[in-house]
């Protein structure tokens, strides 16, 4: 592969993402055109604001309740974890009795057809 063919691509590639940004910005100017996405974008970029400005005036706040999030996350992904544990074990023992219960199927249908042609004879 030759310097001109990584420059070609690499020239491409830059383009893409321009053009891709381009569009992203025109897309977004475009859909701002109505009022309620306007009203809301307003809105969201305030509350975004304003939550910025806590974090920058509170920052031992912000790690406190950051690390409180990870915290319940961890409890909550070991909770999941355990409930998957559970299920597994369980699907084991299904797939593990399931040969059993279908061979006592078999031979209970087997006895009640003896059965009842026996009956049926007398």
């Amino acid at each position: 592969m030759g310097d001109n063919q990584v420059y070609d691509e690499k020239k491409g590639q830059n383009k893409l993402i321009h053009g891709m940004l381009i569009g992203a910005v025109v897309g977004a100017a475009v859909t701002l055109f109505d009022r309620d996405t306007r009203d809301y974008t307003v809105t969201r970029l305030k509350k975004c604001g304003s939550t910025t400005w806590n974090c920058v005036k509170n920052p031992s706040q912000t790690v406190e309740n950051v690390s409180n999030t990870v915290s319940s996350m961890q409890k909550r992904t070991k909770v999941l974890a355990e409930d998957a544990t559970f299920f597994v074990e369980k699907f084991k023992e299904i797939a593990e009795t399931t040969p059993e219960v279908v061979e006592a199927v078999r031979k209970t249908k087997k006895h009640v057809t003896e059965f009842s042609e026996g009956a049926e004879h007398k």
